[in-house]
């Protein structure tokens, strides 16, 4: 992983980081309103957790979707898609306009799936024709 934050203690893995970020948003009855992507990636740059809940509810089937067309396997898409998530929450900062929040994590979910597909190994069969 590209990221140097580590889990919050007791928590065994990103994937279960995450999934209780999305369980925290989904039970946080103050979050009733529908926010802009212009907002979610404001709250997001603040540090809110629950705004990238929101943001996960809101594209991660999507990205998911997408990643698969591009690696052809579930496993690497919901990995792609975790390090999507991952790579926008540390970088947010990046963000040029917050409004454009979706075409920025296609561009994270297009780019990380390409390098797994570039570090695919190659079977040796595929030299012999």
């Amino acid at each position: 992983m590209h990221s140097d934050y580590e889990p919050p203690r007791g928590t065994r893995s990103w994937t279960t980081c995450l999934a209780q970020t999305v369980r925290s948003y989904c039970e946080n009855e103050n979050l009733k309103t529908m926010q802009t992507d212009r907002q979610l990636a404001e709250r997001l740059a603040e540090g809110s957790n629950e705004a990238l809940g929101e943001i996960f509810t809101r594209y991660g089937d999507r990205l998911h979707d997408y990643c698969h067309s591009v690696v052809r396997s579930p496993h690497d898409a919901a990995d792609a898609v975790q390090e999507t998530f991952l790579l926008a929450a540390e970088r947010v900062g990046q963000l040029r306009d917050p409004a454009k929040l979706r075409p920025w994590l296609y561009a994270i979910a297009r780019n990380e799936c390409l390098r797994r597909v570039r570090n695919q190994p190659v079977p040796i069969d595929d030299f012999s024709h």
